[in-house]
């Protein structure tokens, strides 16, 4: 799942944490976020936007159902 930090030009890709429910870790990062780095939801949340629609599904998964509610 790719982010961009909202505040800079930095994409980081993360995956779930094997270990920690609820924690993702970096798998592409750079010299200010480095490989390895462990992120809870909150800070993505905070922090960065998603760049690919997997990580839009992962902040966001209502989305759909809020966007286009169903039709009676």
């Amino acid at each position: 799942m790719k982010f961009n930090l909202k505040r800079g030009f930095c994409q980081v890709i993360i995956v779930k944490h094997p270990n920690s429910p609820g924690m993702y870790r970096i798998i592409r990062g750079n010299e200010w976020l480095p490989v390895g780095y462990v992120l809870s939801m909150e800070t993505i949340n905070k922090y960065f936007t998603p760049v690919d629609g997997e990580a839009l599904e992962l902040v966001d998964p209502d989305r759909n159902e809020r966007l286009c509610p169903p039709i009676i």
